[in-house]
């Protein structure tokens, strides 16, 4: 699916939901466990708008039943500019949906990243 500014604009304006995303730290080495925990980062409100893979795109045998993709700004709610979605990085949806990156493509405006795709799954 192709994007034009515009329209991811007025997508995201007229059809989009805030979304929270929880992105994590690695986190302090504990020597006694001998690992370290992921450390949550301060929760982001972002806009996003969800949708489904194409039946084209769900013949790929890493998409799994279930998984869709999120369309998201590449700026909190207040103009700042978010970090690009990792893997595992979490979002939750105040319709009771929360789910977990699995990879994320970016949208250019020249050379600029006017939004992301990000695949997302339970």
């Amino acid at each position: 699916m192709g994007f034009r500014k515009r329209d991811v604009e007025a997508l995201l304006k007229s059809h989009g939901q805030l979304i929270d995303l929880i992105s994590f730290s690695a986190g302090v080495y504990n020597p006694a466990t001998g690992s370290s925990a992921p450390t949550p980062n301060p929760t982001v409100v972002v806009k996003g708008y969800f949708y489904n893979y194409s039946l084209e795109e769900m013949t790929n045998s890493s998409i799994e039943v279930g998984d869709r993709k999120l369309l998201l700004t590449t700026t909190d709610t207040s103009g700042v500019t978010i970090p690009e979605p990792k893997m595992d990085d979490k979002f939750s949806a105040a319709t009771g949906d929360t789910v977990t990156t699995k990879n994320v493509t970016k949208i250019y405006s020249g050379s600029d990243v006017m939004a992301y795709i990000v695949g997302v799954g339970e």
